[in-house]
């Protein structure tokens, strides 16, 4: 009103129309960087350095060599720049669909997810031959070890979540349609478990489903092959 002279009403209706403007854009903007993040595809490390993984996971998980090699050897696991175990998610016919970051300074923790990953899609293991049953893990750590403490799992599909959330097995099951047991591996404590209950109460039809945890107190599979080795 003091600097272009503009009568009250009609300073307000400009201001208004400029919000309107701002948050047109705003929106826009937004929306651009949903989409780019969606359409952003996973880039997988190249895997011709491969120490600071195998030395985490051998000398400070006791993962024996030969299942570290193996998940090498399958394109199951690299090593990115920043020295991180990356556990790559693929769909059926074999396209990255995202990663499982698992950090090897185990002074400072780092779990995540991959930029671009798509969050339905798990780590996993497929067996050579069909199988009906899949074991379940919240962690490709935890998979490995229990690969060495039970290799007969070998034989059935595995699948590690990067967490809880039943969505990425949900997909897998709309995926692999043989399978109609679910072992539920998940870790020994209140957070797995609820989201077990959660599982079978509101998604499970068709399904044989069974909960195996690590003895006692132990919280996870590969805290227990920890303590075996010990």
């Amino acid at each position: 009103m003091k600097i272009l002279g503009m009568p009250f009403v009609d300073a307000m209706e400009a201001l208004l129309k400029c919000s309107e403007i701002n948050a047109d854009q705003q929106y826009v903007t937004r929306q651009r960087r949903v989409k780019a993040k969606q359409e952003k595809k996973v880039e997988l490390p190249s895997e011709a350095t491969i120490g600071a993984i195998v030395v985490y996971l051998t000398k400070h998980r006791k993962i024996p060599m030969k299942i570290v090699r193996e998940m090498i050897d399958r394109k199951l696991l690299y090593q990115d720049e920043h020295a991180n175990c990356v556990f790559p998610c693929y769909d059926k016919i074999g396209e990255a669909r995202g990663a499982i970051i698992r950090g090897t300074n185990k002074d400072k923790i780092y779990k995540g997810k991959a930029e671009g990953s798509d969050g339905k899609f798990g780590w996993v293991i497929r067996p050579v031959n069909s199988s009906s049953k899949v074991i379940v893990f919240e962690a490709p750590i935890d998979a490995m070890s229990f690969l060495h403490l039970y290799p007969k799992a070998r034989s059935h599909y595995i699948i590690a979540l990067g967490g809880l959330g039943m969505e990425t097995l949900e997909a897998f099951l709309e995926e692999n349609r043989e399978v109609t047991e679910i072992w539920m591996a998940l870790d020994n404590d209140e957070p797995a478990r609820k989201a077990i209950a959660g599982f079978i109460e509101t998604k499970v039809v068709g399904y044989s489903v069974h909960e195996f945890y690590p003895t006692g107190d132990i919280k996870d599979w590969n805290e227990q092959l920890v303590r075996q080795g010990a």
